[in-house]
């Protein structure tokens, strides 16, 4: 383990009544971090190294169509992909909406 690590959710600009994240996801090209806690979600900019000022929002506004809650969550290409349980969401940034649930064993390839 680095010195110094884990460090507390309080350093990234999260309120103390925060204990503990859902999930996170990168997006590469806003390099910014989005953390889902309850029915709300973070931005947190690496280049400003700080939260945004808008966060937090609801995950129902900035995310039509997910519901309220995150269990974990991914990138690939242009989709979002959040878990929720057995289903997953695949989500279109661009369209702001839900294209599809699949099951989450569908990436293992398996029936």
């Amino acid at each position: 383990m680095l010195w110094g690590y884990p460090r507390p959710i309080t350093n990234f600009g999260f309120p103390s009544t925060v204990k503990k994240i859902d999930a996170a996801m990168f997006l590469k090209d806003e390099r910014k971090v989005i953390f889902f806690v309850q029915d709300k979600y973070w931005s947190f900019d690496h280049h400003k190294n700080k939260m945004d000022s808008k966060s937090p929002k609801k995950i129902k506004d900035g995310f039509p169509g997910m519901g309220t809650h995150v269990g974990a969550a991914f990138q690939n290409i242009d989709y979002l992909y959040f878990s929720n349980g057995a289903n997953q969401a695949e989500y279109s940034r661009s369209r702001r909406l839900v294209l599809r649930n699949i099951a989450n064993y569908r990436w293992l390839n398996c029936d």
